[in-house]
């Protein structure tokens, strides 16, 4: 089905209801219908326009039930021809590469604007030269983006154009890629949020449904991602020689991690789970379906309430990852050695944890300031004892 026939569907809808309400009633019956033809059919569907992720049985290390992806959408890209190089692209994406639905989708997300781009100029991209790829980047660069953002773009299309030549469709590279990435300048952002703050919200945690309490005290109290946070279970919490863990798995990295956490919050999440009565692999915080519940859905109600109760005077803006800068710098501030910080974070690289200890210039001219403040380390007292060289 076209996007075009979704239009005229929804133009007799408009003509032929008598009221809004009953418009908007009839008006999701096309994607019901379209959802339920590709998940009942007999084979996978794969030159639908829309297809639907649940129908292909990922494993469940690739798919993270946080996350809001559930469709991929080719109808946008309006020429069958390039339309059918998204598809086989996406498909070898699904079946060969092994990578996660996120990654995926984000990618395709940029591959996709080129090929609508593309089918605005009605161009095939079997036949896009280096200068019509070379002018997209440039317009590309020109909405302001970051290095890191736009060598994302140029990647996906160096693995687009890989697979159209590999596959036989394009018999050479249309690009060269290395012409087009930026030197990336890591540029440190300090995100930790402020001790006021954290005790101006938990003085009105109170007003938040239970669930939404505990979600955030899983930020606050341990750093944790907001997507291990939604699909923790009943048996993530466990009791071992009186100390108290949470075993969780980390969706972004592929692997388990626990870490030891206060015997308050073992003790709050314990009455939570028999209040209710959650069991051992069911999720903690459910969405309506009973599924894991949505980052955004959290991310959304948390933001709203900040605004409603007029946090930092209604300047606050919640970010969930924030509060993984907070417990990664308090830790390293406590003394926590840059490899335990690594270790609790779950990180691959020390590279990625120095991105998280926040307010370093100041800890150096802090440390410069003590040390110079001692006797014999004063500049000025070695410059007079040593003569006019400080010799």
């Amino acid at each position: 089905m076209e996007q075009i026939q979704v239009e005229e569907f929804e133009s007799y809808l408009e003509q032929h209801t008598d009221s809004e309400s009953r418009r908007m009633l009839l008006l999701p019956i096309l994607g019901y219908c379209r959802e339920t033809v590709f998940l009942q059919n007999e084979t996978i569907h794969w030159d639908a326009n829309i297809w639907y992720l649940e129908r292909m049985r990922l494993p469940e290390h690739r798919v993270n039930p946080s996350s809001a992806f559930v469709t991929v959408s080719f109808i946008e890209i309006t020429m069958p021809e390039n339309r059918r190089y998204a598809q086989e692209f996406m498909k070898y994406q699904i079946g060969i590469t092994g990578q996660s639905v996120s990654t995926m989708v984000i990618k395709f997300g940029g591959i996709k604007q080129f090929l609508i781009w593309l089918c605005e100029r009605k161009e095939s991209a079997c036949s896009c030269s280096e200068e019509q790829i070379d002018r997209y980047l440039q317009e590309i660069q020109e909405r302001g983006i970051i290095p890191k953002t736009f060598n994302e773009y140029v990647t996906g299309l160096s693995q687009f154009y890989h697979f159209m030549t590999v596959r036989g469709y394009m018999e050479r590279m249309p690009f060269h890629p290395e012409y087009y990435i930026k030197k990336v300048i890591r540029r440190h952002h300090d995100r930790s949020v402020s001790p006021e703050i954290c005790t101006e919200l938990l003085g009105l945690l109170h007003l938040l449904p239970e669930h939404l309490r505990c979600m955030y005290l899983h930020l606050w109290c341990l750093g944790l991602r907001i997507s291990e946070v939604c699909t923790l279970k009943g048996n993530s919490y466990y009791k071992k020689d009186d100390e108290t863990w949470i075993q969780l798995y980390q969706t972004k990295m592929k692997t388990y991690k626990r870490i030891p956490i206060a015997e308050g919050l073992y003790k709050i999440m314990q009455v939570y789970i028999r209040r209710n009565n959650i069991g051992p692999d069911e999720y903690l915080f459910k969405n309506k379906n009973g599924g894991a519940c949505l980052t955004q859905t959290f991310r959304e109600r948390m933001k709203k309430f900040c605004k409603e109760q007029g946090i930092a005077e209604g300047e606050y803006l919640f970010q969930t990852h924030d509060y993984r800068h907070t417990v990664a710098t308090f830790f390293y501030e406590s003394g926590a050695s840059l490899q335990s910080v690594r270790d609790y974070l779950g990180h691959s690289y020390q590279e990625m944890t120095e991105q998280y200890i926040d307010y370093v210039p100041q800890k150096i001219a802090k440390a410069n300031d003590e040390y110079f403040k001692q006797p014999g380390n004063n500049l000025a007292a070695g410059l007079r004892k040593g003569g006019k060289r400080g010799r």
